[in-house]
């Protein structure tokens, strides 16, 4: 099942998150190529979790995604886009799309759908929110013909390329780096770029 994120000061945006493992490649090939063509049925946010260390991490560029486009500040046309380029320390969005998309050698895959609504009760609100992550589950069962598994930081530190993050994220490889420091060295390096 997804995960549902809804920051304190943006209570009308609600994230959902999926994270799958085991996909095939052709699905992954079908995928990008539905995202590319603009096909409507696939709005949302396919990040490839190569590059991605936590889940701290995924909700910076998240926060950050939402703030630019409640502000109407975003750099890209679509807010998945944005949540894409908000994992990056690359200023170029096709950079970001190299790293951070759909990368169909791996058969793991982090899902993000970011979903507007109205201001509601915090009653309604939470009525909504699980009516919204069973549509979006059945949604995407339809699409990837799997089920998620849970998104923990354990699996994503474990799944990681780390060769390919430090690289990245300009990290020197030391016996001394944690997944806290790998996870700082991330948020840091999006949060700073073009600065």
């Amino acid at each position: 099942m997804s995960q549902s994120i809804v920051f304190p000061s943006y209570p009308s945006v609600t994230i959902l998150v999926a994270y799958y493992q085991g996909l095939e490649s052709e699905k992954l090939n079908e995928i990008k190529s539905q995202v590319l063509a603009k096909n409507p049925e696939y709005d949302f946010c396919f990040l490839s979790p190569a590059c991605i260390v936590s889940q701290d991490q995924l909700r910076s560029s998240l926060y950050k995604a939402v703030q630019n486009m409640v502000r109407g500040t975003m750099r890209a046309n679509t807010v998945n886009t944005e949540a894409l380029f908000g994992l990056s320390p690359v200023n170029n969005l096709n950079e970001a799309f190299k790293r951070f998309g759909i990368d169909t050698s791996r058969s793991d895959l982090v899902v993000v759908k970011i979903l507007t609504k109205e201001k509601n009760t915090e009653a309604t609100q939470q009525e909504d929110n699980e009516e919204m992550i069973k549509q979006v589950d059945e949604k995407l069962q339809q699409l990837l013909g799997s089920s998620p598994v849970e998104m923990t930081d354990e699996k994503l530190f474990a799944g990681a390329d780390l060769a390919r993050f430090r690289k990245l994220f300009k990290l020197a490889d030391s016996p001394e780096n944690t997944p806290e420091t790998y996870s700082q060295a991330a948020i840091a390096g999006a949060l700073l770029r073009g600065m």
